[in-house]
């Protein structure tokens, strides 16, 4: 992100809306898991 020029507060937030909307479906069609604040445990 540090090679990106600024942007409008209003435009990532949009996005960061799309990124989740995309990984909800995802997390319904059973392709990926979230992590809905349950306690940090890394996998290592």
């Amino acid at each position: 992100m540090d090679g990106l020029p600024p942007m409008r507060l209003s435009h990532v937030e949009k996005a960061q809306v799309r990124i989740v909307h995309a990984a909800r479906q995802l997390e319904e069609q059973g392709e990926i898991t979230l992590d809905r604040g349950r306690t940090f445990d890394p996998w290592v």
